[in-house]
């Protein structure tokens, strides 16, 4: 098997239509890119809503120090 990897203006209609076409002859199949366990407990914590305190932008070390 190998593997194509197509890159289009999202915006333009014909590139879509062309893209939609060669997917319903059903000789590809669309990758689906799935994010690791840690993206997605990430994604769900910054989704929560849950308040993780205030950041120090004063500098980049005080930034890291008030991130961890």
């Amino acid at each position: 098997m190998a593997t194509i990897t197509l890159t289009y203006n999202a915006r333009s209609s014909k590139a879509r239509m062309v893209l939609d076409m060669l997917m319903s002859t059903g000789l590809f199949k669309k990758k689906e890119e799935k994010p690791n366990a840690e993206t997605m407990a990430a994604i769900k914590e910054a989704q929560s809503g849950k308040y993780a305190g205030v950041v120090d932008l004063s500098s980049l070390d005080a930034m890291v120090r008030s991130m961890q």
